[in-house]
């Protein structure tokens, strides 16, 4: 690893000052190695956007797994209307539908983020 000791000197604002250190922390860098990066266009990869990302994907996968509980119980029940309450069996097939629909677009959110 090569030793960095070269310093150089930069005038700003306090606010561009302030600026940079939170974008700096977003990007869980120092300042100085988060301009280093961009300086030498290197890329920088936001922290804040890939834990996004893994929260969406765990949504997803509840709502998958909510999912498939859905489909379970319908299948399980699917002769016992009483279960329903107040819902046909097409309004809960329509919310299973609706969650599967729902965990497409979040997967699709999270590839744009990537």
């Amino acid at each position: 690893m090569e030793i960095r000791n070269k310093i150089i000197s930069l005038r700003i604002t306090e606010e561009e000052a302030e600026i940079l250190k939170e974008k700096a922390t977003q990007h869980s860098l120092s300042v100085s190695s988060y301009l280093r990066k961009l300086g030498l266009n290197n890329p920088v990869h936001s922290t804040i956007d890939q834990q996004a990302v893994r929260d969406i994907l765990n949504v997803s996968g509840d709502l998958g797994r909510l999912g498939g509980l859905f489909k379970k119980w319908l299948i399980d029940n699917a002769k016992i209307e009483s279960n329903l309450g107040n819902r046909t069996y097409s309004d809960v097939e329509e919310i299973v539908n609706d969650i599967l629909k729902l965990q497409n677009e979040l997967r699709e959110k999270a590839k744009k983020l990537l």
